[in-house]
């Protein structure tokens, strides 16, 4: 590796994203759910818009 190319904080990196690959894929899920079933209200669809939205932020 050149200098140039070395990320000092690859482990940590690695770590962070193998600790959230549960709620990544809970998530992933439950937005699949979301999209599958197509006959959610307006109500239904809007609430969970706004819960994959506060998630989003929070993990900001």
């Amino acid at each position: 590796k050149t200098l140039a190319s070395f990320d000092h904080f690859e482990n940590q990196k690695q770590q962070a994203l193998d600790g959230a690959l549960p709620s990544i894929l809970e998530i992933t899920k439950y937005t699949l759910d979301l999209m599958g079933e197509v006959n959610n209200s307006e109500d239904l669809r809007r609430d969970g818009l706004r819960a994959l939205l506060k998630l989003d932020l929070w993990g900001n």
